[in-house]
């Protein structure tokens, strides 16, 4: 059972959040999309259309006997003009007709092209959680960011350990690493002491070394 919603759950998430969470079933996952997207054109067009005919109720109490007056495509003019009016100044509405139409696209990208097509509401969700973890990241690693790494040569020459308070991902074995107008390559990680727990020992690359990624390094610059 759990397997099941987890899969319908993801039925409405982003293709970055199925990869990082991957489903029970595929196959379910397209089926609850193809689902739930029906599910959803239906049940939202149904609330969308009660709030519609309760306004029409008010609108024709008020302008019934104008109405009876005209012909039938002004009649017909008069429920298109009230339905724009329903949806615009009702922002409900709005959302309920979004969520219509998404539901229909969901449904035939699932029957049509077995396409898992992610709702736009939980598609935000997801980016308005990533923008503020991310924002939270910064704040917490500001002030690591402005100690200065520790530079310090080793005694062969051909050694140097730099000392971060933030770690370098991208300095691994492949990457060449220009300081002071030498190039080195990392040798090996280190765990220091804090503030600068992230240690890495570079020797000096060998001569004719392929270059596959080159960064060039001040040992004088804030971490980073």
């Amino acid at each position: 059972m759990l397997e099941l919603l987890w899969d319908i759950a993801l039925a409405f998430c982003p293709a970055s959040v199925r990869t990082a969470h991957r489903p029970h079933s595929t196959s379910r996952v397209i089926v609850a999309a193809t689902g739930t997207g029906l599910l959803q054109a239906l049940l939202c067009s149904w609330w969308l259309f009660a709030g519609y005919r309760a306004l029409l109720a008010l609108r024709l109490a008020k302008y019934g006997n104008i109405l009876e007056r005209g012909n039938e495509t002004t009649q017909a003019w008069f429920l298109v003009v009230f339905f724009i009016e329903y949806v615009l100044f009702h922002p409900l509405a709005l959302l309920l007709l979004y969520l219509s139409l998404e539901g229909i696209v969901r449904f035939l990208g699932g029957l049509c092209f077995s396409e898992v097509i992610a709702s736009l509401p939980v598609v935000l969700a997801f980016k308005a959680n990533s923008f503020i973890r991310r924002r939270q990241t910064e704040r917490k690693i500001a002030p690591l960011a402005a100690i200065p790494d520790s530079f310090e040569s080793l005694a062969d020459g051909n050694r140097v350990r730099i000392a971060s308070a933030l770690a370098k991902p991208n300095w691994t074995a492949s990457l060449t690493i220009g300081v002071h107008g030498e190039w080195y390559e990392v040798e090996r990680e280190e765990t220091g002491t804090p503030p600068r727990v992230y240690v890495y020992v570079l020797r000096r690359a060998p001569a004719g070394k392929i270059m596959r990624a080159y960064e060039e390094y001040s040992p004088n610059a804030p971490s980073a």
